[in-house]
């Protein structure tokens, strides 16, 4: 194995896993501490992300990849972070008034 393709795997680690529990626990207890954000993430991560990819692949008839999940991540994470931003803007304009 090469150091490209454990580049790739902690990549992947990164991005399936911690991303979308950082972002999920930030949506759900946004002033909580970051122990219970991540454990609440994580626990997101490895329950729903996977059943989620089972069922597109279901409907899709076609068999669980890496690159199904990649897309279940990426799915989780533009929303998270939509949810996120829409807070901010919400946010900097109530300062502003």
């Amino acid at each position: 194995m090469n150091v490209l393709l454990y580049g790739y795997y902690v990549f992947a680690l990164a991005y399936v896993f911690l991303l979308p529990a950082w972002l999920v626990g930030k949506v759900l207890y946004p002033t909580h501490r970051q122990a219970v954000r991540m454990s609440v993430g994580m626990a997101f991560s490895v329950t729903v992300l996977p059943i989620l990819a089972f069922g597109i692949s279901m409907l899709l008839s076609t068999h669980m990849s890496e690159t199904l999940m990649l897309v279940v991540a990426s799915a989780c994470n533009v929303g998270c972070a939509a949810v996120l931003a829409a807070r901010f803007k919400k946010r900097t304009r109530a300062l502003e008034e």
